[in-house]
């Protein structure tokens, strides 16, 4: 079978007539159901806004369409989705593959846009461009034109110029490697929707960590006086001071909840403020700063889930305007069949393949304190 690309964009084998289109807005809904149902506690998944449907029963039905529909147009006359070997077979046909993958990959390329890490927004704009493409911001400088007193003798003649530069960013791929068993693909017992469901999420918290990655990276900021690496009443109030006069807006402090509870413990005064720490864990605003959780991700391919945002820094933002990070992101999402002839008939390796990249280009300031 070699490698094979199933692309939401390749229309080469996969018409978009009424039913296909269809079958996609369904599948859609039936993802953004699922992420409701499996991820609503993870604070990572957005909280989708969907009555009136039974998943199972639109889990059955958008499952049996799929399969009816690649059948037809691979030429398959006797198939029963119900049947493991039927399901087998029908997956060794390159034309049903082909429908199959292409209507899964545009299910996720409708979804994952939609579905963008809310928290992501905080510290991120994310742009979306065509396959291929790339995003150019033209940065300018934040400081004013120097103004003096027009006295005789003063150095007046000396001029200023003011250019921006330009900061461009190329998405690159984010691959998953999926191996399916296909005889657990049959209608008795498959959720089509939470599988769709937790390969968004996967993309979608590793694009969470990218963003906290690069917020979090002290060289960005460490030859600034928007860092601090020890924690004081004063100087945290002055660099927050800072941020707000250089950004022109409020400063508010993002962290987790264990970095928060290490600068709580630092205050001990005031029966209100040893309430407020019991109640919530942290302060909610200190020294007039207020502290913002961010979501912790953790790694769930390692046997400690290690934790992915850091918890011994905050970081401090102005919540509106320019975000110092940018994510760009390519509106196309393709599957490749990898290894599709080597292994045992029923079952299936692929490539899930997402383009995005994270880069710092920004105007606003920003801080770090280590905590």
């Amino acid at each position: 079978m070699g490698r094979e690309i199933f692309s939401s964009n390749n229309l080469s084998l996969v018409q978009r007539d009424n039913t296909y289109q269809l079958l996609v807005d369904s599948g859609v809904l039936l993802a953004k159901m699922a992420i409701n149902k499996y991820h609503s506690k993870n604070m990572l998944a957005t909280k989708f806004s969907v009555v009136g449907e039974s998943y199972d029963e639109l889990n059955k039905t958008v499952l049996e369409k799929i399969y009816k529909y690649c059948a037809d147009k691979a030429g398959i006359t006797t198939f029963d989705y119900n049947r493991k070997e039927d399901v087998v077979r029908a997956m060794t046909n390159p034309i049903f593959e082909w429908n199959f993958f292409a209507i899964q990959t545009e299910i996720l390329n409708n979804v994952n846009p939609d579905n963008e890490v809310e928290d992501v927004m905080i510290a991120a704009n994310i742009s979306t461009v065509g396959l291929g493409d790339s995003k150019t911001f033209e940065i300018d400088s934040k400081g004013l034109y120097k103004v003096q007193e027009g006295a005789y003798g003063n150095n007046v003649s000396r001029f200023q110029e003011h250019f921006k530069s330009a900061i461009t960013l190329t998405p690159t791929p984010k691959v998953a490697a999926i191996d399916f068993d296909v005889t657990q693909m049959n209608g008795i017992g498959y959720d089509f929707g939470k599988q769709v469901a937790k390969i968004a999420m996967s993309f979608r918290v590793k694009m969470y960590t990218d963003v906290v990655s690069e917020i979090f990276t002290v060289a960005n900021v460490s030859s600034t006086p928007f860092y601090k690496a020890t924690f004081a009443k004063t100087t945290y109030m002055e660099m927050a001071d800072r941020l707000a006069g250089a950004n022109g807006s409020g400063v508010a402090a993002y962290g987790t909840r264990v970095a928060f509870g290490q600068i709580a413990d630092g205050i001990t005064t005031g029966f209100a403020t040893q309430d407020e720490i019991n109640k919530s864990g942290f302060i909610g605003n200190v020294y007039g700063v207020s502290s913002i959780l961010f979501d912790q991700a953790v790694d769930s391919n390692t046997a400690s889930f290690t934790f992915k945002v850091p918890s011994d820094k905050i970081v401090l933002l102005s919540p509106v305007g320019d975000r110092p990070v940018k994510v760009v992101r390519e509106n196309n999402i393709m599957v490749i069949n990898d290894d599709g002839k080597n292994n045992a008939l029923y079952r299936r390796s692929y490539k899930f393949m997402d383009s995005w990249t994270v880069g710092l280009a920004t105007q606003a300031a920003y801080g770090i304190q280590v905590v």
